[in-house]
């Protein structure tokens, strides 16, 4: 709560751009209208634990080849939770993925989505939120990092009770 004001008299402008980190309880998150009626995982998505690790390990080769390593370690990582990150499978290896971290007790992480085909979008969403709920509990807290203003939009609509907790603040320098 003090942080903002003090950066502010300092001469620090928050930024208007999406690389904040927003907030809920997996609680909240159940009042999504996306998510309503979404009691079972649907079909065509699988958890990381029912997947090969060469799969994973494949998968996360090929988007660092891309320049799109959004975590500082591979999908095989124990840091990933294995049991509510899903990824959608198909003949040439994984298509798309949500990857989630728990970093602490009663915090999880949203912290990669990954996905070539806008449709996945949707299905990887609903299968995640049904593992979400299968482990973990309502005061449970969520955390999600928009890295784009895309990722952003979809936060604001999807989740209009998040709550955003981290903002970038820059100052400029006089030349």
């Amino acid at each position: 709560d003090t942080l903002p004001p003090f950066l502010t008299a300092l001469g620090f402008e928050r930024q208007k751009v999406s690389e904040n980190l927003y907030c809920l309880t997996v609680g909240e998150l159940a009042q999504s209208r996306f998510f309503d009626g979404v009691t079972s995982a649907p079909s065509g998505a699988v958890t990381f634990a029912e997947l090969p690790r060469v799969a994973l390990a494949s998968a996360y080769r090929e988007a660092v080849a891309k320049g799109e390593d959004y975590l500082p370690f591979p999908l095989t990582d124990p840091s990933v939770d294995a049991r509510i990150s899903v990824a959608v499978p198909d003949k040439n290896g994984i298509r798309a993925f949500a990857a989630f971290t728990a970093p602490e007790p009663g915090r999880i992480e949203l912290a990669w989505v990954q996905s070539s085909r806008s449709q996945d979008m949707p299905l990887l969403l609903h299968a995640a939120y049904a593992r979400v709920r299968e482990h973990y509990p309502p005061e449970t807290v969520l955390t999600i990092q928009a890295i784009s203003s895309a990722s952003a939009a979809l936060v604001a609509a999807l989740l209009p009770q998040s709550r955003p907790i981290s903002h970038t603040y820059i100052r400029a320098i006089p030349t």
